[in-house]
This record gives structure tokens, C-alpha cells and sequence, in this order.
């Protein structure tokens, strides 16, 4: 222990280290330039991980890690973790300390996360900043390519001193999964502080998933959170869940009774001291469990980058349609609440007026990218499909029909004759569609819309221009780059189908994309089958409290929903069709679980989870209920998603897991 008494500790001499690994260093070799992907780097080998998911505890529950749990911090410890991790000025705190450095950057495999992704590379290369990307699919993908690719202290230098994590990370306990604090020495309940060989690496967390976990808000300064400090998140202040380690020390005085054996004889302030310290910590679970509760999505990562660019002075056309994408995303997937979203792509239209509205617009550059804001119909990938598939495939419309139904298909053909729109022009391309039906398809849809209950056929959405043909709406890209990394066939490595999504977005790889977009109409032609399938057998099935479904092994491409974002899509599509026909009014108000096959050989199965219909704030409390049933009822399960409502679950423990969460939630 250092000589100064921790009752008297000297402030300075405590935050001198930490305020001086906040300046660059300026003796790194200057001489790193360009971007560097690797495919080896993208290949994660899977094969050597000794992690066992269905006999080891997950990820993040490991016993030698109880004091650190438990909050009991050292005072060195509580005077950094006064010190909160957000970072507010991108530019100076964050882009400036990578600048003549290598940087790793781990990204998720969804939209938001290319997107961001796509950014930050213009970014690097424009500033010569060497980086390796490594795309990440959950907890143990994430551990795997940290230790591969970051280097402990000794082993020898560290080549790579900054870790950017995009859209993975902020709701686990980073340093207990990427071994940041040293676990020596725990059974004197006491943190010990950073000795694990990653002391100089610092992570910068750019996340939309919330809640954001304790541990990395209140940390030594290795953990950097790259986002905005939201009040309305109610993360608990550093009193409430951590307390210093002198305080729960307690003199065990023993004495020999009459036997001559010894026994523990505790003061009257040793036991006020321990009865004090149970009820923080009771205290402190409560608030934690309200904290963690619910989860959601804040602000996509996608825009959180853009704003980045526009301080930095070099956004463009480019980076604004890649942020446009990342937020029509959490649009589409139904991650934000409708206010929020309305409110971000108020702000994106502010950015759209002013780097599109120029004087000299006119002579641009016929294959200059130009972004607009404009009517649009609601119906999915319509300008590259039929009308009439595009009418039957559109969550919204196959509601309102309720297409589903014999008697949903004869409405929508008598509603597309008093259209004035013949058959036959319907079910030919749109592209091939007679120019004056193109040009007024939005209008004569607006003319029908109060007849039939359709207000909201139309909205407001961007969409992007450059050379004499390409036009693409965001909505129809985000399906493009969806499919691209989720409709796919097993043997597809993951870090292959991110790299692909990442070239779509490039105005070079126009022919990615087009293939991105067919595939997309795949996906949503394969989830409308199983939406059908589900109807027309009755596999929905109410259990009081929440609706579920169950794919079995077995079942015709099964395993195109065995990706988390294809999975939460047919979620939302069920949950919406069975509101729809069904006859009972609690369905609005129900979330839905449902479960498809993983892997057949080894008895996994895929389990996800949605909110309610009625539910506008989008918040899910099933995250939450799936951790505590599934160690409720023992069952053997991964909780390795950076989205807690998605886990993996042993096939033969999901009856009793699904006994357990109704007992749970009723």
C-alpha cells in the first residue's frame, strides 16, 4: 500500500497518471498511414474457445469477480469513478487521441453498425489512420477478437492502444469480459484494481443499445462512452451502487468459550456496521433492477458518427445517406419510439437543406449524390418489385387488408380497380409500368387513402440520386444491407456478409446493392410464408401473460430466422398479422416470444422476444425476464447477444423455460 493513508489521500497525486494518459502521445511513429482490413483479422476462429455455453456461466458471472459485483470499491477507485466516462467534444476527446495510432475497431452485425462503420473508415482514411475492423456477433465474438488482436503488456509493446467498439459492449461489464481488472487475490472481497497487461489500452464505446451497465458509466478511465449524457436514462449516481471498501471492514475479534473452542464475538458497531451495509445492499439490487429493467435504443451510432464528420468539417452527401440509413433502421425494426424518430429526422432534414440547396445545383455533375426529402408510398421495395407483390409483402398494408384471409386478397383487388390501376400493370416491374402510372402512383393512392382507412399510405422518407437511373429510397437500402447480412446460407461466415453490406453503401458497388435488394425481396417473401404458416396452422398461442411461437426443426428455411435481425423482423410481422385477425382485444397488448431452430446437431434453439402492438415507447421488458426465468428453471442457455431479448436456449429446456417466464410475468 502506497504510504499515503487512504483517509488522507492526496487528490493530485491520484488523478496526475489519469490526466496525463488523456494527452496523446506524441512520440508514436508518424509514419502510419492508409486503412487496413484484413480478412484474417475478419475470420474469427471459433474452434479454439474454450467456452462452453451450456455448462460454463455466461459471460460476465464469473465467481471471482463477487467483490467487484458487489460494489466494493477501493477509495482510489471511487475518486476516477467520480470522473464520468462520457464523452462530450467527439473531435478532441475521442478522433484527436487516435490520430498516428493503430486502432481496432469491433462492430455488430447490424444496419446502424455498417453504417457507422462506412463512416468512421472515410474518416480514418482522409487522417491516415491505420485500422483493422473485425465485425462481432456477440459477448464471446467480442472477448475473442479483443485478445487477438490486443496485445498485453508482457508479451511485449503494444501495437494497438485504442479499441473503438460500435453499436456492442455499452450494456456488458466490459472489464470483467475483456479481463481489464486483475482477479488475484479475491477472496478478501476487495477490488485490486488494474494489473492484467491492458492497462495503457483505452476503449471507446459507441452504442445506441440502453441500458448502459454501471460498471463502464464509473470506471479507472479505460472505458470511454462516446454518446450523450441522457438524464432521462435515470442511471444510478455512484453512491447508490458503490461504496468504499473501508467502510465494510469489520474486526473479527475471537475468544475461546468454555469447550475451549473458538468463537466470533462481534461489537455492538461491528454488527450495526454489517446490518448497514445489508441494507445498501438490498437497497442497491432494487435500483439496479429498475435501472436494468427495460431495454431499448437511443440515438443511432450512425448519426453519433455524422456528427463527428460535420464538426471535423468534412461531411458530404456520402456520410449524411450513410447516417440516413443507420436511422431508418431503428424505423424500420421498430427500435425507437415514433416521437424520437420524428425528432432525429427533423435534425437529418436540416442537414439534407443545407448541403443540397446551392445555387449552382443545376450544374452539378450529372453522378454528384443528391439527397432529398420527399412523399413517398408505404410499401416496401415497390420501385423494384410489382405493386402488387409490394402491396401483399408491406407490413401496413397487409394489415389493413389483412391479407392473410381470402376475403383481405378480394379487397385488395377491388381496391386496386378503383384505383384505376389494371392488373395486369400491377404484377408486370414497376420500371417497366407505363410512365404516366409512375408518375401519378403516389397521388392515386392518396385519393383512395380516406375510403379505406389508409392515412398513412404515405410518408415522408429520403432518398438518394446520382447519374441518369439511380434512385434509391433509404427504406429499400436498409433492407438491402439487412439481407445482405442476414438472409444468407449457414456456411456464410459472418465477417463475409458485413464486408458485402459495407461495400452496398459505396456508389461504385451499385451492382452489390441490386443484388442486395433482390435478396432482400427474398427475405421478406420467406418471412410472409412463415407469417402465413403460423396463421393458417395456429401455432400463435396465448399463454396469459405474453403470445408465443415455435418454429420446429424441420420447418422450410427455418434457418434464414436463424440470425437476430431476420428473427426480430418475423417477430414483429407475427405479432402484427395476429393482432390483425384475431378476435381478441388483449392481443394488442401482449408482447410475443418466439423460438426457431439454431443449431439442429446440438439442440440450440433461437428465442427473441418483442413488446406489445399498443407499446410506443418501445421499451422491452422481456430481456430482463428471460435472464431471471432461465435461471430460474436451470436451464441451459447463452446470454451472448448484445440485444438481451435475443438468447440461445437448449431445445429440450425450452418447455419448462417458457413454464417459468408465465410464472415470471404473471
Amino acid at each position: 500500500m502506497h504510504p499515503i493513508c487512504h483517509r488522507q489521500l492526496n487528490v493530485t497525486y491520484f488523478l496526475a497518471p489519469l490526466l496525463a494518459s488523456l494527452c496523446p502521445n506524441n512520440n508514436i511513429d508518424r509514419n502510419l498511414a492508409g486503412e487496413k482490413t484484413t480478412k484474417a483479422a475478419l475470420k474469427l476462429n471459433t474452434s479454439d474457445s474454450k467456452f462452453d455455453p451450456f455448462h460454463d456461466p455466461p459471460p460476465g458471472e464469473s465467481a471471482s469477480r463477487r467483490h467487484y459485483r458487489r460494489g466494493w470499491w477501493s477509495v482510489n477507485q471511487w475518486i476516477a469513478a467520480i470522473l464520468i466516462m462520457f464523452i462530450s467534444d467527439l473531435r478532441r476527446d475521442f478522433f484527436d487521441r487516435l490520430r498516428h495510432e493503430r486502432v481496432l475497431v469491433l462492430a455488430n452485425l447490424d444496419v446502424d453498425a455498417v453504417c457507422s462503420v462506412k463512416i468512421l473508415q472515410y474518416l480514418f482514411k482522409a487522417e491516415q489512420i491505420l485500422h483493422t475492423l473485425v465485425p462481432v456477433q456477440g459477448r464471446s465474438d467480442l472477448i475473442r477478437a479483443f485478445q487477438a488482436n490486443v496485445q498485453p503488456q508482457e508479451i511485449g509493446p503494444q501495437e494497438t492502444r485504442y479499441v473503438v467498439l460500435i453499436n456492442c459492449g455499452a450494456t456488458v461489464d466490459l472489464a470483467q469480459d475483456l479481463g481489464l481488472l486483475n482477479d488475484n487475490d479475491e477472496d478478501d472481497g476487495h477490488a485490486k484494481g488494474n494489473q492484467s497487461g491492458w492497462e495503457g489500452v483505452v476503449i471507446f464505446v459507441a452504442d445506441s443499445h440502453r441500458p448502459v451497465d454501471v460498471t463502464n458509466v464509473y470506471n479507472d478511465g479505460q472505458i470511454k462512452l462516446l454518446m450523450p449524457q441522457d438524464p432521462e436514462e435515470g442511471i444510478p449516481s455512484f453512491e447508490q451502487v458503490f461504496r468504499d471498501e473501508d467502510e465494510d471492514e469489520v474486526e473479527d475479534n475471537e475468544e475461546e468459550d468454555e469447550f475451549g473452542e473458538k468463537r466470533s464475538r462481534f461489537d455492538e458497531a461491528a454488527i450495526l456496521k454489517r446490518r448497514d451495509r445489508r441494507i445498501w445492499e438490498e437497497r442497491r439490487a432494487k435500483i439496479l433492477f429498475d435501472y436494468q429493467q427495460f431495454s431499448y435504443y437511443a440515438q443511432p451510432t450512425a448519426l453519433l458518427m455524422f456528427d463527428l464528420a460535420w464538426k471535423m468539417s468534412r461531411d458530404s452527401n456520402d456520410l449524411l445517406w450513410w447516417a440516413i440509413i443507420g436511422l431508418t433502421e431503428q424505423s424500420i425494426l421498430m427500435k425507437s419510439e415514433s416521437d424520437q424518430y420524428l425528432i432525429q429526422m427533423g435534425q437529418v432534414r436540416d442537414h439534407v437543406t443545407r448541403l443540397n440547396n446551392r445555387l449552382d445545383a443545376d450544374t452539378l455533375a450529372v453522378n454528384c449524390l443528391k439527397v432529398a426529402f420527399d412523399k413517398e408510398l408505404n410499401l416496401v421495395l415497390y420501385r423494384h418489385w410489382t405493386i402488387y407483390e409490394s402491396l401483399i409483402h408491406s407490413l401496413y398494408t397487409a394489415a389493413k387488408f389483412k391479407i392473410w384471409t381470402l376475403k383481405g386478397k378480394q379487397r385488395l383487388s377491388e381496391f386496386l380497380a378503383e384505383l384505376g390501376l389494371p392488373l395486369v400493370q400491377c404484377k408486370q416491374s414497376f420500371a417497366t409500368m407505363d410512365l404516366s402510372l409512375r408518375n401519378d402512383i403516389v397521388s392515386m393512392f392518396e385519393k383512395m387513402a380516406e375510403k379505406y382507412k389508409l392515412d398513412q399510405i404515405t410518408s415522408g422518407t429520403f432518398h438518394a440520386s446520382f447519374g441518369f437511373r439511380n434512385k434509391f429510397n433509404a427504406q429499400d437500402v436498409v433492407y438491402a444491407v439487412l439481407a445482405l447480412m442476414e438472409h444468407v446460407e449457414p456456411e456464410t461466415p459472418a465477417a463475409d456478409a458485413f464486408l458485402q453490406a459495407l461495400d452496398c453503401l459505396s456508389r461504385s458497388q451499385i451492382a452489390t446493392l441490386e443484388t442486395g435488394i433482390t435478396s432482400a425481396r427474398g427475405l421478406i417473401t420467406v418471412v410472409m410464408e412463415q407469417v402465413q404458416n403460423f396463421l393458417d396452422l395456429r401455432l400463435i398461442v396465448s399463454a396469459g401473460p405474453f403470445l408465443y411461437a415455435v418454429i420446429q426443426d424441420g420447418t422450410p428455411n427455418a434457418f434464414f430466422f436463424s440470425r437476430p435481425s431476420a428473427l426480430l423482423l418475423l417477430a414483429h410481422y407475427t405479432l402484427r398479422a395476429h393482432v390483425t385477425v384475431t378476435s381478441s382485444k388483449k392481443a394488442s397488448s401482449l408482447p410475443l416470444v418466439i423460438s426457431t431452430p439454431l443449431d439442429s446437431s446440438e439442440g440450440v434453439c433461437l428465442v427473441a422476444g418483442v413488446p406489445p402492438v399498443s407499446d410506443r415507447s418501445r421499451k422491452n421488458l422481456l430481456g430482463k425476464a428471460f435472464e431471471q426465468a432461465l435461471k430460474r428453471t436451470n436451464s441451459r442457455y447463452r446470454l451472448d447477444y448484445f440485444d438481451t431479448s435475443i438468447v440461445q436456449l437448449k431445445t429440450e429446456d425450452r418447455s419448462k423455460f417458457f413454464d417459468g417466464l408465465i410464472s415470471l410475468l404473471t
